[in-house]
């Protein structure tokens, strides 16, 4: 009779724990490498009700795309360079908060805009951020 060899016993002794270790160093792997790399979509915004008056500020919509990030808001009136306040500024594509400041300095001592095209000389803005400004942008 041919001697057998015994079959190992996976449920007791040291292959348990190595088993235990590695699994669970795998699922704590996986949890942390899904918490890391999850996006983050942004909260939804609260509805208006509908008011007597209108709402001074331009309106924008959210354009849907298909890819993450979300996208960019989407102006849908021209924003005048000579009356918008910071906030209406920095619905701009390329215009945060400290241009948004200098642009308003700039037309508050030349006394306005007279053409967009005028952006050109305030501090930050240079050709491409011009490019992406015309279209959006106008002095009435």
């Amino acid at each position: 009779m041919a001697a057998t060899s015994p079959t190992p016993d996976w449920t007791t002794g040291p292959a348990k724990w190595f088993a235990v270790v590695i699994l669970g160093t795998a699922s704590i792997t996986g949890m942390v490498w899904s918490m890391t790399t999850r996006s983050h979509r942004p909260a939804p915004s609260p509805v208006r009700s509908h008011a007597s008056t209108p709402d001074p500020r331009p309106a924008v919509t959210q354009e849907a795309a298909p890819a993450d990030p979300p996208s960019a808001p989407v102006l849908t009136r021209k924003i005048n360079l000579n009356t918008a306040s910071q906030a209406e500024l920095e619905l701009l594509p390329g215009v945060g908060p400290a241009l948004a400041a200098r642009i308003i300095e700039y037309r508050d001592a030349h006394g306005g805009f007279k053409s967009v095209e005028e952006l050109d000389r305030v501090s930050g803005i240079g050709p491409r951020t011009l490019e992406k400004i015309r279209p959006l942008a106008t002095v009435d």
